[in-house]
């Protein structure tokens, strides 16, 4: 399958590339919600972000339809593996990407359709509610506490043992730690 209007897609694409430096090009296997797969021309990488005055990469693909530009881009915020999706306005939990401007798209003058002023405006509605955060830190596992050792002699009355007594049952403990985990 070819695209319906592929110098549009590469004028397109070239001035999207040009004006997004993090974006690179890549052909890839798309699956529709209809289950239909088709390999389509992503625009795939970063859209920097400014947030609170902070500059934030927001990871995302932009697929190109084999219809553009008479049908929008399919757009996606792609987290990394440290980052979740925060679903809002214009993104859900799977990351796809809602825009008044793709929902208008058919209705927009030619001269504003374009992939370039379609990532413009997804630089300011993330600006506003940024679609992705970094995971909760997952705190270091802590280590079980020790299991007591409960030390008894038959033949001792008094709580204080000496040396001799303590190296003993710590040898019988050895051994029947060593006997529990062969069992396991």
């Amino acid at each position: 399958q070819q695209y319906h209007s592929p110098d549009v897609v590469r004028s397109h694409v070239e001035a999207a590339l040009t004006s997004f430096s993090g974006l690179r090009p890549k052909l890839d296997s798309f699956t529709h919600d209809t289950g239909e797969s088709v390999v389509l021309l992503a625009l795939q990488g970063t859209l920097p972000v400014s947030f609170r005055g902070v500059v934030y990469n927001i990871p995302v693909a932009v697929w190109m339809p084999l219809t553009y530009p008479r049908h929008p881009p399919i757009a996606f915020v792609t987290p990394t593996a440290n980052m979740l999706v925060r679903s809002g306005r214009h993104v859900d939990l799977a990351g796809r990407v809602y825009h008044p401007m793709l929902a208008n798209w058919h209705n927009m003058p030619s001269s504003d359709v374009s992939l370039t002023n379609l990532l413009a405006a997804l630089q300011m509605v993330f600006a506003v509610e940024p679609p992705v955060y970094a995971k909760p830190a997952i705190p270091n596992q802590q280590q079980p506490p020790p299991v007591p050792i409960i030390l008894s002699f038959k033949d001792k009355p008094h709580p204080l043992l000496n040396l001799e007594d303590i190296l003993r049952a710590l040898q019988r403990f050895r051994k029947s730690h060593f006997l529990v985990e062969m069992l396991l």
